[in-house]
C-alpha cells in the first residue's frame, strides 16, 4: 500500500529502508489500512454510474476495508463491544459528557450499571488525568468485582498524552484482573466502524489457538450489536441448525470474558452478522488463531439467504442437507410470498441502511415486485460494490444513489421522487413524516423478523399492510417511534421467544429484569 503513495521519482530510486508509519501503527491488529479516508466521497447520480466510476478505486483497497460515508464518535465502538460481556466493567477516561451520551445509548436494551467515568475537567486537561484513572480502576474493582475492565480513552486524554496503556498494564499486574486499554478519540478515524474491529482485535490477542475444535461449528460475530441487532442471530439460527451447523459462540453475548477467551478459538469457522463490521477481526482471527472465515452477504431476501446458507453448508460439506432444507422452506412460504408480491407489485421504494442491508433490502424489494428508486448507503465496503454490480446486472434496475449521505440532500431527493414507502434508519422517520411518506425502520423493530425466508415474507406482509391501510399511512411513523422499546427488539420479546430457550444465546446482556414500556 505504501508504494501507492510514492511519486514516480521515489519509486524509481529503488526500495527504501522500512520506517514505522505512525498512522498505520495507530490501529491495533490492522496490517492493511486505507490511507485515503474516503473511497467514495460525495456522490449523487445513477447507481450504474456510481458502480462504474468507483470500481477501480474500490479494487485498489484492501478487501475488508470500509469507506466512510457518515460517522459518529469512534469511542462508542469499544464500549459497546465490551459491554455485552456478562462480567465486564467500562471506564470512560474523559469528560462526563461522553459517558452520559453512551449511557443513554446502552440503555436502549438494558442499562449498563458497570459504567464509570473519570470526569475529567479543565484542570485535568492541563495537569493530566492519570491519577483519576487509577482511582477509577480501583473503584470499579471495589464496586463491581468485574472479570474484565475496559478503559476507553476519549479525545482529551489522547490530546494531552495520558499513558492509558501503561496504567492499564500496571493496574492489571497489581490486581490480577484483565484491563484492556482502548485509545478511541473521536478524531482517530473518520470511519468509526473500524472501532469494532480494532477493539475486538485486542480481545483476540488475549486468546490462544485451540488444541481441538468443535466439529461443524461457527462463531457468529455480532460485535456491534445491542438490542437493535441482537435478534438477527435468532432469526437465522433455526436455518443453521436444520442444516447441521452448531453455534460455538454468539460473540460476544451471554459469556464472561474468560469463557469468550476459551470458547472462541474452538470454532471451525467465523461468520459475521454483517460484512460492514468485524471482517477485519475475522481476518485477524484467521492470522492469530487459524480460524477461517467467509465473506457473505447479509441473509436478507430469498437470494441472499440461500447464498448465505449454501456457502456455510459447502464449507462443512453439507450441501445436500442445505438443498433439502431450502427446498422445504421455499415451498412453505411460496403462497404467502406470492400474495405479498401481488399486493406490492409496482410500488416505489427508497432505501437507506448500512451497506450489507441496503443491497439486501434492494434485492428483497425487487423479489417482491417493487421498483427501487433510491439508495442511500450510510457507508461502503468492497463487498457492497460487488453485490451492487451483480444486482444492477441481474435486475436491470438503475435507481438514484446518494453516497456521503446528507439528510438535507436526502429530504430534497425524496421530495422529488415521492416513493410509496421509505425504509431507513430511525433518524429518518422525521424526514418521511414531514413528506407524508410511510416509514419503515430498517432494523426490524416494528415487525417480527427480517432475516431468513420467514423474514422475507414478514417484511413483505408488513409493507403490504402499511400501504393498503390509509390509517396506517398516517400514524405508522409516529407509532413506531413511540413504541420502539416494547416491540420486537425488547428484552421481553427475546426472552419469550422459543429460540431463547434452546440453550444458545439465551442470556442476553443485562438480563437482570425486563425493560419497562
Amino acid at each position: 500500500m505504501a508504494e501507492d503513495f510514492k511519486s514516480k521519482e521515489e519509486q524509481a530510486e529503488g526500495p527504501e529502508e522500512e520506517t514505522q508509519d505512525l498512522y498505520y501503527a495507530a490501529f491495533y491488529g490492522f496490517e492493511r489500512l486505507e490511507r485515503e479516508h474516503r473511497a467514495d466521497g460525495w456522490f449523487h447520480g445513477q447507481a450504474s454510474h456510481y458502480a462504474r466510476c468507483k470500481k477501480d478505486l474500490i479494487r485498489q483497497r484492501p478487501r475488508n476495508c470500509l469507506a466512510n460515508q457518515i460517522s459518529t464518535c469512534y469511542f462508542g465502538a469499544p464500549i459497546r463491544t465490551v459491554s455485552t460481556l456478562k462480567d465486564s466493567a467500562v471506564i470512560i477516561h474523559g469528560p462526563s459528557g461522553c459517558a452520559g451520551g453512551m449511557y443513554i445509548e446502552l440503555a436502549l436494551f438494558q442499562p449498563k450499571e458497570e459504567l464509570l467515568t473519570t470526569g475529567m475537567r479543565e484542570g485535568d486537561a492541563i495537569l493530566g488525568g492519570e491519577a483519576k484513572l487509577r482511582r477509577a480502576i480501583e473503584r470499579a474493582i471495589e464496586r463491581f468485582r468485574p472479570g474484565v475492565i475496559a478503559v476507553v480513552g476519549t479525545c482529551t486524554p489522547s490530546i494531552i498524552g495520558d499513558d492509558i496503556a501503561g496504567i492499564c498494564e500496571e493496574m492489571e499486574a497489581r490486581t490480577g484482573i484483565p484491563i484492556l486499554p482502548f485509545n478511541a478519540p473521536g478524531f482517530k478515524h473518520r470511519n468509526w466502524n473500524m472501532g469494532w474491529d480494532e477493539s475486538f482485535n485486542r480481545i483476540i490477542d488475549r486468546m490462544e489457538p485451540a488444541s481441538e475444535v468443535v466439529p461443524d461449528s461457527i462463531n457468529f460475530l455480532n460485535v456491534p450489536a445491542l438490542a437493535l441487532h441482537f435478534k438477527e442471530f435468532y432469526e437465522i439460527l433455526p436455518d443453521l441448525r436444520r442444516i447441521g451447523v452448531k453455534i460455538n459462540t454468539h460473540t460476544p453475548f451471554s459469556m464472561t470474558f474468560q469463557e469468550l477467551l476459551e470458547r472462541f478459538p474452538r470454532a471451525q469457522l467465523n461468520v459475521t452478522r454483517c460484512h460492514s463490521t468485524t471482517l477485519q477481526s475475522a481476518e485477524y482471527a484467521e492470522k492469530r488463531l487459524g480460524t477461517p472465515y467467509l465473506r457473505l452477504p447479509k441473509p436478507v431476501s430469498l437470494r441472499y439467504t440461500e447464498e448465505f446458507l449454501m456457502a456455510i453448508a459447502a464449507f462443512f460439506g453439507r450441501q445436500q442437507e442445505a438443498a433439502t432444507h431450502l427446498a422445504v422452506e421455499k415451498e412453505r412460504i411460496r403462497g404467502r410470498f406470492e400474495r405479498a408480491r401481488a399486493r406490492l407489485a409496482g410500488k416505489r421504494i427508497s432505501l437507506c441502511a448500512g451497506p450489507g442491508k441496503t443491497i439486501a433490502l434492494a434485492q428483497l424489494a425487487t423479489e417482491l415486485g417493487m421498483e427501487v428508486v433510491f439508495l442511500s448507503p450510510v457507508k461502503c465496503d468492497s463487498l457492497f460494490h460487488e453485490l451492487l454490480d451483480g444486482w444492477l446486472e441481474r435486475t436491470g434496475c438503475d435507481p438514484e444513489i446518494l453516497a456521503e449521505e446528507s439528510y438535507y440532500e436526502q429530504e430534497a431527493i425524496l421530495s422529488r421522487l415521492k416513493p410509496d414507502v421509505h425504509v431507513g434508519i430511525l433518524e429518518e422517520h422525521l424526514i418521511s413524516h414531514r413528506l407524508g411518506i410511510p416509514f419503515v425502520d430498517m432494523l426490524a423493530i416494528s415487525y417480527p423478523q427480517l432475516c431468513g425466508f420467514e423474514g422475507a415474507v414478514l417484511f413483505g406482509e408488513h409493507l403490504a399492510a402499511l400501504l393498503d391501510t390509509p390509517r396506517v399511512r398516517r400514524w405508522a411513523p409516529a407509532y413506531q417511534w413511540r413504541e420502539i422499546q416494547t416491540l420486537y427488539s425488547s428484552h421481553r420479546f427475546l426472552q419469550s421467544s422459543p429460540l431463547a430457550r434452546e440453550g444458545v444465546g439465551s442470556d442476553p446482556p443485562g438480563n437482570q429484569g425486563e425493560m419497562g414500556p
